[in-house]
């Protein structure tokens, strides 16, 4: 249980992270306000913020919360149907979520499935390929996460813990 919670905890953050930065783009749309990027910068200074950084030191972090987060995103595209564009319309070009890191592999399987036919072989081999995408992203989130921890504090550890940063 207290490992399902600890991959639900940053799972549902980047969804929470991901619908809101749909919702904030299709206000820019509208003529509102917001956006991802700003979206993104908020939240990067309310991590700045708990973990208690001067301008000079969390300039010197970013570069490596940045890559955790893009991994984490990158392995998050393949789950949960995300990757796939908004309202399930494949025609809709305005997406870019067919050139996404996985989204071929996520693609081929979706396809193989809905294909009554589609023999158990390959199947399979859809399968495989996904998780070996998976796998291999995965390992080098973890990789990029070990790298941030050897800046880190205890105390700032434990806040990117909190925030779904770090595992």
């Amino acid at each position: 249980m207290k490992n399902s919670l600890q991959v639900l905890a940053p799972l549902l953050a980047l969804t929470f992270m991901g619908f809101t930065a749909h919702a904030q783009d299709n206000a820019d749309a509208r003529g509102g306000r917001g956006g991802f990027e700003e979206f993104r910068q908020r939240m990067n200074e309310r991590l700045k913020n708990s973990l208690k950084l001067s301008d000079e030191e969390w300039n010197a972090i970013l570069p490596l919360v940045e890559k955790v987060q893009s991994k984490q995103r990158e392995v998050m595209s393949t789950r949960f149907g995300a990757g796939r564009p908004r309202g399930g319309d494949s025609g809709n070009t305005n997406n870019d979520w067919a050139s996404r890191p996985g989204a071929a592999e996520v693609m081929a399987l979706r396809a193989a499935v809905e294909n009554e036919n589609t023999p158990n072989e390959e199947l399979k081999a859809k399968l495989a390929a996904l998780r070996e995408f998976r796998r291999k992203a995965s390992a080098e989130l973890e990789i990029l996460r070990e790298d941030l921890r050897k800046v880190l504090t205890v105390r700032q550890e434990a806040a990117l813990v909190s925030a779904g940063v770090l595992e």
